[in-house]
């Protein structure tokens, strides 16, 4: 199976304690088989200090976190202790991987950075040419049918990286070969929509009601796009990683009405923001960071926020 990868996937390497928004805090990590495998493995005074910090129950096992949501492995300085005392070889899946994600589709897979990582948002929103898919690891395929599965895609993704023409006016082009399905465009009901998903940090609740108080009659008026180079990533991003092509048909309306919609919350966000940064890019990156927290890394709400907008 041929694996792909956008164009600025390498470009990725975690900055550790230099990172403002640590992946080690506030998330359960949860530890794959191999990876317990190799802690068991270890000499008994290692095997005995990391055991120690793992909880079992009936969906297997999991990181005990301490005060604070911490990863009891992360350390004073914010950097991991079983990398500095055993190397990278010992993390678990779920830590080596992250941001990380992958796509399988009948006959090739595509891996991604999420924009979870305030590494992987400043890399995307900045990225200056035009995302393409690159092979990263090539076998023989008998029935290589990605030409076939990303049609719709590549049509969706010709309008929004046509840069002879702005944002809005990609958006105009896009909706008229792929008429967006969003049902709503009030703030409020957005604002209230989003508010009624599970939240994992009080932060964007903030946010959220603060976006309602702008007086902003639609999400999709709102932004006016400060920064059109981080608009057509932040699109190109929602469409590529959550395209779905099933039984013959693709999600490609959806997933554009998706991808229109979280970049419109994700630059009123910003706006929101932006009185704590240095600048409206910086304001956008946290942004990203804190939508992609809160609705991709939970399916639940990833699943809902799909169906809204596919009516």
């Amino acid at each position: 199976m041929n694996t792909y990868v956008p164009s600025y996937y390498n470009k990725f390497k975690c900055i550790a304690d230099k990172c403002s928004h640590n992946c080690c805090i506030g998330w359960e990590i949860c530890i794959d088989d191999d990876a317990l495998a190799k802690y068991k493995k270890l000499d008994r005074e290692a095997n005995t200090e990391i055991l120690k910090n793992i909880e079992f129950d009936g969906e297997g096992a999991h990181f005990s976190l301490r005060d604070g949501g911490r990863c009891p492995n992360l350390q004073d300085d914010n950097l991991c202790r079983l990398i500095c005392r055993h190397g990278e070889d010992v993390l678990c899946e779920i830590c080596r991987e992250h941001p990380r994600f992958r796509n399988c589709f009948n006959s090739f897979e595509e891996f991604g950075l999420g924009l979870s990582c305030e590494e992987a948002a400043r890399i995307i929103l900045s990225y200056p040419e035009k995302v393409t898919f690159e092979v990263h690891t090539e076998e023989k395929v008998i029935n290589d049918d990605r030409e076939h599965i990303l049609r719709d895609r590549y049509e969706a993704l010709s309008h929004i990286q046509n840069r002879s023409l702005s944002i809005n006016e990609r958006l105009e082009k896009l909706d008229e070969h792929i008429p967006s399905k969003l049902p709503y465009s009030e703030t409020e009901y957005w604002c209230d929509f989003f508010l009624s998903l599970e939240r994992l940090d009080e932060k964007w609740t903030e946010v959220l009601n603060e976006i309602k108080s702008l007086n902003v009659k639609t999400l999709l008026e709102a932004p006016c796009y400060k920064n059109e180079l981080a608009a057509e990533q932040l699109l190109t991003y929602f469409i590529c990683r959550h395209y779905r092509y099933e039984d013959g048909e693709s999600n490609i309306s959806e997933v554009c009405s998706f991808a229109r919609l979280s970049c419109d919350v994700i630059f009123n966000a910003a706006t929101v923001l932006f009185k704590n940064h240095d600048s409206f890019f910086d304001a956008l990156c946290d942004a990203a960071r804190m939508y992609s927290s809160e609705i991709e890394y939970s399916p639940d709400n990833t699943a809902e926020l799909l169906f809204e907008v596919s009516f």
